[in-house]
């Protein structure tokens, strides 16, 4: 297979994008498969739940996709301090970033964001007992997307996280048997 990225225009790379109200779907044509990206936008006044199915009804209309990662926007907790949960479709792993900036809606969740793939394996990486990644390739590459990674201490400055989670990372991917479960 030639990897050999083809040129702008190129009519063999065709992309296809949907907008509808409170969604925007691109697919587009990867080496060996497709690549599928949907943002989801909370309605006015939607339940998380309502926009987390959307979501779930999506990918059992294409369960030829796997997930790579979802980004999850503008979180808000009720008034009782609780914070929307993410469920998983049919035991599926994939790693999910939960960011709470950015919701000027009001909605519990201001909206939802996919990577997905198709016709290749998915597998996960796992750090600290949870999903943090995943795995996949096509002919030309091997590609790792991580997601979600969080220190201890949320409360530690920006810098502190970063170096701690970054650190504390790398320390587990070095050991063999951290990769073992992938």
């Amino acid at each position: 297979m030639d990897c050999t990225p083809e040129p702008p225009g190129s009519a063999r790379r065709s992309l296809l994008r949907q907008v509808g109200e409170g969604s925007h779907l691109v697919r587009l044509p990867s080496f060996g498969g497709t690549e599928t990206f949907l943002g989801l936008s909370a309605l006015t006044s939607e339940s998380a739940t309502s926009l987390f199915q959307r979501l779930y009804q999506f990918a059992a209309e294409h369960p030829e996709l796997r997930i790579v990662r979802q980004d999850v926007f503008g979180v808000v907790p009720d008034a009782s301090g609780h914070v929307p949960k993410a469920y998983r479709l049919n035991g599926a792993e994939w790693p999910v970033t939960w960011v709470s900036e950015g919701n000027g809606g009001g909605n519990p969740v201001a909206g939802i964001q996919i990577h997905a793939v198709d016709a290749r394996r998915v597998r996960p990486v796992r750090w600290g007992g949870r999903v943090v990644g995943t795995l996949f390739q096509d002919e030309c590459a091997e590609y790792c997307v991580l997601a979600g990674l969080r220190p201890a201490n949320a409360r530690a400055t920006r810098a502190v996280k970063r170096a701690r989670c970054w650190s504390s990372w790398s320390k587990s991917w070095r050991k063999p048997a951290s990769r073992s479960g992938m």
